[in-house]
């Protein structure tokens, strides 16, 4: 009995494995795993196997190779037909705390973080914010120094904001613009005569930072 569990254990060790990515293949969607440990000293080569990398359909990345594991499974028990179909290297990126609070993140910093809450952030690594709150707000937080761009990517069609307070303190002041003139011999002021009153009505959901 136990030379057949150890016979059935060598079995599924050569279907089921984990092992260490080590370089990639030459074409895209391949990659070379680690062999065994050789000792260069007996004159024993790296025979490093090379593995089909599969990732699901709408999102694929390159995965960094440095301390990644690498699940991999040889239908047929055939090495030439060997895939990996899962990857990581549990000690970088993100930690999530709590459960189905998916991060996604890459080598520079940046991070697409899907809260319990409802909410959903990206946070890049030059300090850039773009949140999609809850309440289903949408907040746009440039760097500090940077600026918010929008309706077009030409520098030359864009100009800066005015906001409702703004405009609105300027109409105020020409309302209450006054000008003298001479009446007989006295001179005399009056404001300028504007007809109604001008008030300026500001976007129902759209906010630019005062200056």
């Amino acid at each position: 009995m136990s030379a057949l569990r150890d016979q059935v254990k060598m079995w599924a060790g050569q279907l089921i494995k984990t092992a260490k990515l080590s370089s990639w293949g030459q074409k895209w969607g391949t990659v070379n795993i680690a062999g065994a440990a050789v000792d260069t000293s007996l004159g024993q080569k790296a025979s490093p196997q090379s593995v089909v990398f599969y990732q699901w359909q709408g999102f694929r990345v390159k995965p960094k190779l440095q301390g990644t594991q690498a699940v991999v499974l040889a239908p047929r028990s055939g090495s030439a037909n060997a895939v990996a179909v899962a990857c990581d290297d549990l000690t970088t990126g993100p930690q999530p705390a709590d459960e189905l609070e998916p991060v996604i993140y890459d080598a520079a910093g940046s991070t697409i973080t899907f809260d319990k809450s409802g909410s959903v952030e990206i946070n890049t690594a030059s300090g850039a914010t773009a949140l999609l709150d809850s309440d289903g707000n949408i907040w746009l937080i440039p760097k500090a120094g940077r600026s918010v761009k929008a309706g077009s990517g030409v520098n030359d069609e864009l100009d800066q904001i005015a906001t409702k307070a703004d405009v609105q303190s300027a109409m105020d002041a020409i309302l209450s613009h006054k000008h003298p003139f001479v009446m007989g011999a006295v001179e005399v002021s009056a404001e300028l005569a504007v007809p109604g009153v001008l008030t300026i009505n500001g976007s129902p959901n759209c906010y630019a930072r005062k200056p």
